[in-house]
């Protein structure tokens, strides 16, 4: 059976997402050291111009501190900012009014931990695009041998890198809010709020 262990991830890419459906097993790292500048605090959307990484601001952290301890700085209002950037954004993309409740629900909950936050998310996400792998959580970190059977995505999807080479074909265009040309691998949110229920098949295809 193919394993595939996954970061722990705020809003995680479309590119996630289709590796998550390719996987009979999926494992999530919430052990791992914390990175900054990764998808781990940070997601990106699409907008008129460009796009925007939204970050959630974390409280000054230990070297080499776990991701499943890491805290949220609540000192500032970045989760309004973040729903009113979605508003702003998405408020014209055909689903946007059938999950924006559920997204909201999530922000007013105000976990301490950002791991806590990201669970959160995923386990809404994965609703939403009937995912049926349901992953393991995994408090320590996951270290693995040289195996054909565990596919390691921790460091492969990363803001900075480019898509792995194996999900490259998998990133359908689809219609998004802005016609500047399509814009791959945005947030999952950008394909939840343009594609509605038609996500699952986007990501599987």
């Amino acid at each position: 059976m193919q394993t595939s262990i996954f970061s722990l991830h705020y809003f995680p890419c479309i590119a996630y997402f289709c590796a998550w459906a390719q996987s009979e097993v999926v494992w999530i790292d919430a052990g791992e050291h914390y990175e900054k500048q990764s998808y781990r605090n940070r997601t990106q959307i699409l907008t008129s111009e460009s796009t925007l990484a939204l970050s959630v601001p974390i409280k000054k952290q230990l070297p080499k501190q776990s991701v499943n301890t890491i805290e949220i700085d609540y000192s500032q209002n970045w989760g309004t900012l973040h729903l009113r950037s979605l508003q702003t954004n998405y408020g014209k993309a055909p689903y946007f009014p059938y999950y924006f409740d559920e997204i909201e629900a999530i922000y007013n909950i105000k976990p301490v931990l950002l791991a806590d936050l990201n669970k959160n998310m995923l386990t809404l996400c994965r609703k939403i695009l009937e995912l049926p792998q349901e992953p393991a959580f995994c408090e320590n970190y996951i270290q693995i041998a040289e195996n054909k059977d565990f596919i390691d995505y921790r460091q492969a999807i990363h803001p900075k890198k480019n898509i792995p080479n194996t999900l490259q074909n998998s990133l359908h265009p689809y219609t998004q809010v802005f016609g500047m040309g399509f814009v791959p691998n945005m947030s999952i949110l950008d394909l939840i709020f343009c594609e509605g229920t038609n996500a699952k098949n986007i990501i599987r295809a």
